[in-house]
């Protein structure tokens, strides 16, 4: 992973209180099974829930998160104005005052997770039976999958780009991760990364440990990465 991605992967992952998938030709599912370099923001996936003989269904539309659609920007380094051309083809204009500033946008973003007590037992049962479980693993308890995506990450001041449609709109706001508009990156400055409208990924998930605090605690799945 890049500096700048780097970078771009600690600031979402702080802003939105998930794991962003950066790297969104990667994919993620639940039940994935893995250790996390927190130092590098690397992921290394070694098996899955059902690999070991754990079956559990996942809840759909859980925990949606306020921002799904909507245009996510870095606070006080973006700015942006969307404007309606010749022809009513759409077009958005966004300024970065900062390195590493970012713009993202969903289309129909959907979650789906483990019930985390269900999935607790299930690995209780699963170590009392002789299951091995290395207790530096996480496992990917919820997902939100997104039929559509984009991210675009500033590499520096006074970075800028310029995305339009390439069919007609009826109104100058459009969404800018909407693979039907046909969109373009018309013009660009200073950019570390750009996905425009990438299709069927996981932009963002999350996580749980199952491991003990101490030596005289008892073994349970918390929550992994909220507050690093």
């Amino acid at each position: 992973m890049s500096f700048s991605k780097e970078i771009a992967f600690r600031i979402m992952k702080k802003e939105f209180d998930r794991f962003p998938n950066l790297e969104l030709a990667e994919t993620i599912e639940l039940g994935q099974i893995g250790f996390y370099d927190s130092r590098k923001a690397l992921f290394d996936w070694r098996t899955n829930l059902s690999s070991l003989g754990i079956t559990i269904s996942p809840k759909k539309n859980i925990d949606l998160p306020p921002i799904i659609d909507e245009v996510y920007t870095s606070e006080d380094s973006v700015k942006y104005e969307f404007s309606l051309e010749e022809g009513n083809l759409g077009k958005v204009f966004f300024s970065f005052s900062k390195k590493n500033s970012i713009v993202t946008q969903a289309n129909e973003m959907r979650a789906q997770g483990y019930e985390i007590s269900k999935l607790e037992n299930l690995l209780l049962e699963y170590r009392k039976n002789g299951g091995k479980w290395d207790e530096d693993w996480i496992v990917v308890t919820q997902t939100f999958n997104s039929p559509s995506f984009s991210l675009l990450i500033s590499s520096g001041k006074n970075s800028h780009v310029e995305i339009s449609t390439q069919v007609p709109i009826a109104k100058n706001v459009f969404n800018i991760a909407d693979p039907k508009l046909d969109l373009a990156i018309t013009k660009s400055h200073k950019l570390a990364f750009s996905s425009l409208a990438k299709q069927n990924v996981t932009p963002f998930f999350r996580v749980h440990k199952f491991s003990s605090t101490n030596s005289k605690s008892k073994t349970h799945l918390f929550p992994y990465g909220r507050q690093e």
